[in-house]
C-alpha cells in the first residue's frame, strides 16, 4: 500500500505535553498527558546561515552556507480548566508549574503556583491525523498573558523556547520481514527524516489498515533501517505502513473556566488576602489584561558543543519575573476618594477571582503594585478610566515571592 495522501484537516490534531526528566530528552506521554489546545502551536526553528560572496570571475557567486540551529519558538493556549474539587490541580497544572516554578497543595483546600527559580522543561507532540508528528523537546515557557472579559472563557497563552523542533511521517516496510525481528528495513534511504525521535513507539499496519503485532519503542534509527527495543510480533510485508503511534487520548475532565463570574479587587499595598477578596475592595471593571514574562535567555546558544541543535538549558534573566496589566473601569462619584487615595501613592494590591463554587476558583494575586493612570476613554458612552499596573517592591514590607505573587486554584 502507499503512503496515504489525504490533506490533513488542520483542527484534527491532538497535542500531548509531558514533563521532561533530562532537560531536551524526549518523554513519551501517556493518554492523560493529552490536551487540548486552543490552536496549534506553531512550532517552527530556523537555520542559522552565513551569506557569503568569494572572489570569482562569475557574476552568480553568493552562497549560504548552514551553521547551527537556532532555538525553536512555538504557543501553548489552552482554556482553564478547574478540576472541581478543592486541592486538586486543573487540567492546565504541568504549564503553570513548569512556568511559575513552584507549586503548593494544601489538600481540600487549595493548589498554588508561585514564582521560583526552578526552570522544567517539557516534551510536546501534536499528532497531525494519525500519519504526521510534530515534536517540540526542551520546550521552556518563557511569558504567560491573560485577558479576562465576560465575552470569552479564560485562556492562558504561553509563549515558549525550544531547543528541538522535528517532524516524523510514515514510511512503508521494504521486503518481507520475519516476526521475531526487533530491525525493520524501510523503503526510505534517510529513515530518521520521518522517525526522528527515540523512545516513541512504532506500529505496522497492512493493507486493510489493521495493526500487526504490538507496537514497540523506537530506540534508533540508522540509513534505511529503524532499531526497536523487542520485536512487533507479526510477520510484515513489503509495503505495510509503519506509523509513530500514541496512546488514546485520555482528556482532563475539568470544566472550562467561564469569565462571566469573575470579580476584581483593588486594595492597599500588602493588604493581607482577606481583606484584599472582601467586598470592600471590590471594585467593577470592563476588562483585564495581564501579562507574565520570566526573561528568559539562553547562555549556552553559541557553545561549540559539537551538536548543530543548541542544548535545552535556560536562565531566568536579571530582570526575573514581571508582571505587567492593564484594566478599565466606570468612573463612579462614589469611589473617587478611594481611587484619588490609590492614585495618589500609586501603589496598591490587586486581586482577581474567577469562579464562585468551591473547587471552581482560580485567583490571581498581585499584593504590591505600582498604578499608573492613562488617559479616560469613552464606553457605551460612559466616562472611563483606563489604569495599567507592574509588579512593584518599593514600600512593601513583603519578603517572599509566595506573598507577592500567586495564581491559587480553590
Amino acid at each position: 500500500m502507499p503512503v496515504p495522501s489525504y490533506i490533513a484537516r488542520r483542527q484534527s490534531v491532538t497535542a500531548y505535553i509531558v514533563k521532561e526528566t533530562t532537560a531536551g530528552t524526549y518523554a513519551y506521554p501517556t493518554g492523560a498527558d493529552a490536551y487540548k489546545l486552543a490552536q496549534e502551536t506553531g512550532y517552527t526553528q530556523n537555520p542559522n546561515k552565513s551569506e557569503l560572496s568569494e572572489l570569482q570571475a562569475e557574476l552568480v557567486s553568493r552562497s549560504k552556507v548552514f551553521n547551527y540551529h537556532e532555538f525553536g519558538s512555538g504557543d501553548l493556549m489552552v482554556y482553564s480548566r478547574t478540576s472541581g474539587a478543592a486541592g486538586t490541580a486543573p487540567v492546565e497544572d504541568v504549564m503553570l508549574e513548569a512556568f511559575f516554578g513552584k507549586k503548593t497543595v494544601n489538600a481540600s483546600t487549595d493548589v498554588t503556583y508561585t514564582p521560583a527559580n526552578n526552570i522544567s522543561t517539557l516534551s510536546v507532540s501534536e499528532v497531525l491525523e494519525e500519519d504526521g508528528v510534530k515534536y517540540a523537546t526542551g520546550v521552556a515557557l518563557s511569558d504567560m498573558s491573560v485577558t479576562v472579559g465576560k465575552d470569552s472563557p479564560l485562556q492562558y497563552s504561553f509563549s515558549t523556547t525550544a531547543n528541538k523542533v522535528l517532524n516524523g511521517g510514515s514510511a512503508l516496510v521494504s521486503g518481507a520481514i520475519v516476526d521475531t525481528a526487533t530491525a525493520i528495513l524501510t523503503q526510505e534511504a534517510d529513515a530518521s527524516v520521518l522517525f526522528p525521535i527515540a523512545g516513541v513507539q512504532v506500529g505496522v499496519y497492512d493493507s486493510n489498515m489493521t495493526l500487526l503485532g504490538t507496537p514497540q519503542n523506537l530506540s534508533s534509527v540508522s540509513g534505511a533501517t529503524l532499531s526497536l527495543d523487542a520485536a512487533i510480533g507479526a510477520a510484515l510485508s513489503d509495503g505495510d505502513l509503519i506509523r509513530q503511534v500514541f496512546p488514546t487520548a485520555s482528556y482532563g475532565a475539568g470544566s472550562i473556566s467561564s469569565n462571566g463570574e469573575t470579580s476584581f479587587y483593588l486594595a492597599a499595598q500588602d493588604a493581607p488576602l482577606g481583606t484584599l477578596f472582601s467586598a470592600g475592595s471590590q471594585i467593577s471593571v470592563r476588562s483585564l489584561d495581564l501579562t507574565f514574562s520570566r526573561d528568559l535567555q539562553t547562555p549556552t546558544a553559541q557553545n561549540l558543543s559539537g551538536n548543530p541543535y543548541p542544548t535545552a538549558e535556560y536562565l531566568i534573566g536579571d530582570a526575573g519575573m514581571t508582571i505587567e496589566g492593564s484594566f478599565a473601569l466606570n468612573w463612579r462619584p462614589t469611589e473617587q476618594r478611594r481611587y484619588g487615595d490609590l492614585l495618589k501613592n500609586s501603589k496598591a494590591s490587586i486581586g482577581v477571582q474567577v469562579g464562585t463554587a468551591s473547587g471552581n476558583i482560580i485567583q490571581f494575586v498581585f499584593r504590591s503594585v505600582d498604578l499608573t493612570v492613562d488617559a479616560d476613554a469613552d464606553g457605551d458612552g460612559a466616562r472611563v478610566m483606563n489604569l495599567s499596573f507592574q509588579n512593584d517592591n518599593a514600600g512593601s514590607s513583603l519578603t517572599s515571592d509566595d506573598d507577592r505573587v500567586a495564581v491559587i486554584y480553590k
